[in-house]
Order: C-alpha cells, then structure tokens, then sequence
C-alpha cells in the first residue's frame, strides 16, 4: 500500500523528529519505506531517513507492506502532516 503525504513538521524530518518516526515506524510489524523522488529509504533506519533531508512542505510517499499495512501508514501519514506536533 502507498500514500502521499505533505510534511508538515516545523523543522522537517530530520535529528529529533527523524528518531521519533524512527520509533514509531519499529511499532509495526510491516515493512515500511519512504520514497522522495527517486530515493527510497527505510523508515525503520534512521541514517536512511536523515539522508533523505526531508523538509517542511516536500510532498513524500509512505509505503508500507504486512500485516498491519494500513495501521502504520495512517499513523505515520498523521505524524509526517504535523497531527501530533
């Protein structure tokens, strides 16, 4: 499953927030990615994440595949739109 999501994080995705998706996303069983672009990185690693610099108002995709496929990708979707912030 995929679903587009607008960033909303003040700062973007990146040192603290980057550690608390990081650790959000190891909640699920299901295997899930962030593509921007042409980069597809690995939500569950933070070095992928810090790497993909992940800004305020980039558009990404969330991608997720398992069990608890629609779960994480609605939660991490509400996490990436600044929901929780």
């Amino acid at each position: 499953m995929e679903k587009e999501v607008n960033v909303q994080l003040k700062d973007g995705l990146h040192a603290k927030k980057a550690a608390d998706f990081v650790a959000k996303s190891s909640q699920y069983a299901s295997d899930v990615f962030i593509i921007k672009g042409s980069l597809r990185v690995n939500a569950k690693s933070l070095l992928g994440l810090t790497s993909a610099a992940i800004r305020k108002g980039q558009t990404v995709t969330l991608q997720s595949e398992g069990k608890d496929e629609e779960e994480a990708l609605r939660d991490l979707g509400q996490f990436l739109s600044g929901v929780d912030e």
